[in-house]
């Protein structure tokens, strides 16, 4: 077994190299950005805070918030091992209302770890989803205020898997929805602490 450790901080996240079947994070290490991102098979041991990156507010050119990263997002037969702290990235805002142009809707927040092919989890501490993005505010007629972006999931496993938790898993809570001249907009639903599938 081929082993990378982490140790201080890593600002942009930290993409596992396929060399490496098992990722070791130190309780000293800090992992911002896009978190753990990994395509081949591999372990990761989780004794440090993975603290991922909020998505991008609306602007008057996308007035949608963009979704929260992920804290750590594996593509292959993984497993996970976590003794620290995963919290996934909040969804950006909407836009407010412009003239030409609705209130766009919040992001959604990230989900803490997602497996795309079938793994294991273990949480001994703490995993939690991102929250979703506020909604965007519309204070004139002709058009709705922006919904909230929902919640992100604890842990999502798109193809099924295993989880062991002895500790916290949350799921992100719902963005609230806009303000509106006219009636408000809905906030978004919250998300799963424990999701399967798509």
């Amino acid at each position: 077994m081929t082993t990378k450790r982490l140790r201080g901080t890593y600002t942009g996240g930290y993409t596992i190299s396929a060399a490496y079947s098992l990722l070791k994070i130190d309780d000293t290490a800090v992992i911002k950005g896009v978190g753990i991102v990994g395509g081949a098979p591999v372990k990761v041991e989780n004794h440090g805070v993975i603290l991922s990156g909020k998505g991008g507010d609306g602007s008057a050119s996308h007035v949608q918030g963009r979704d929260g990263n992920t804290g750590i997002n594996l593509a292959g037969g993984n497993r996970v091992v976590n003794f620290g702290t995963v919290i996934a990235g909040q969804g950006g805002g909407g836009y407010s209302y412009r003239p030409g142009a609705y209130a766009g809707a919040g992001g959604a927040g990230g989900a803490a770890v997602v497996f795309s092919t079938s793994g294991s989890v273990t949480n001994r501490n703490v995993i939690l989803g991102g929250d979703g993005g506020a909604g965007g505010a519309r204070l004139a007629s002709g058009g709705p205020a922006g919904v909230g972006g929902a919640g992100g999931a604890g842990i999502l496993l798109i193809a099924g898997g295993d989880v062991i938790d002895s500790a916290q898993v949350t799921g992100g809570a719902g963005g609230i929805g806009g303000y509106g001249l006219q009636g408000g907009a809905a906030g978004g639903a919250g998300g799963a602490a424990i999701a399967f599938g798509a």
